[in-house]
């Protein structure tokens, strides 16, 4: 059995939790960490869970063995790090840091509590970048590539309401460059910088600011595009 634990309270880890049932019936979910007690608790009920921690270094004293972070963007980093340097391994949700020395940091933290720290990225994991890679092998020089992500918040008419969710909040959630296009980034990284290779390249994205609110949360449009564009090699 592993011991899981949660930290917030939000969809994405109800979603979350019912793609680590289907997947690995070893895990447990065993604790949830809200800053809010009564949050934690509701939470707490609706997953049949018994612990409920309002303080992280509680928490990291558990013993639980594995923590999905999945509180405001701006607390990823100081969570993470404080989780494993507790000894827990630690899934973080994307962004998990805001500089990459910090990523850095948790990396060298998890390495000398031997752990496991990794960001839940999930285009990294999908079957379509298998598929794209596949493909790539047809092309030859590639001149272009199109990777387009868009959807509407569900948090937006609240937003229009006057009230503040966390991703529309500066203060509360600060994501960097938005959601699509870290998952687009991710998929060039992903696609021609493999390990030990050198190379350049450009990379354009959409910075998703939020005094232009961007089309990447707005759009009322669900797309989720991509496209690479080359030289066809003759097999």
């Amino acid at each position: 059995m592993v011991k899981l634990a949660t930290v917030g309270t939000g969809w994405i880890v109800d979603m979350f939790l019912e793609a680590v049932k289907q997947a690995d019936p070893e895990f447990v979910h065993t604790a949830v960490y809200s800053f809010r007690e009564e949050e934690g608790q509701a939470f707490a009920k609706k997953h049949g869970v018994e612990h409920v921690y309002t303080d992280l270094d509680e928490l990291g004293k558990s013993d639980v063995d594995v923590i999905y972070i999945a509180n405001p963007n701006a607390l990823h980093y100081p969570t993470a790090k404080k989780m494993l340097e507790y000894g827990k391994h630690v899934l973080c949700e994307k962004t998990s840091v805001v500089i990459s020395e910090q990523l850095e940091k948790l990396y060298q933290i998890a390495k000398e509590h031997q752990v496991l720290f990794l960001e839940a990225i999930k285009a990294l994991y999908l079957p379509e970048a298998e598929t794209i890679r596949n493909a790539l092998k047809k092309l030859g020089r590639v001149h272009m590539a199109k990777f387009d992500f868009c959807r509407f918040s569900s948090k937006y008419p609240a937003f229009l309401q006057g009230e503040r969710p966390n991703i529309f909040n500066p203060a509360g959630s600060r994501r960097i460059d938005g959601y699509g296009d870290l998952q687009c980034v991710s998929c060039c990284l992903l696609l021609w910088c493999t390990k030990g290779g050198k190379g350049t390249g450009k990379f354009y994205a959409h910075r998703s600011g939020f005094g232009r609110h961007c089309a990447a949360w707005l759009s009322r449009c669900a797309c989720k595009h991509l496209l690479v564009e080359g030289e066809y090699i003759r097999t």
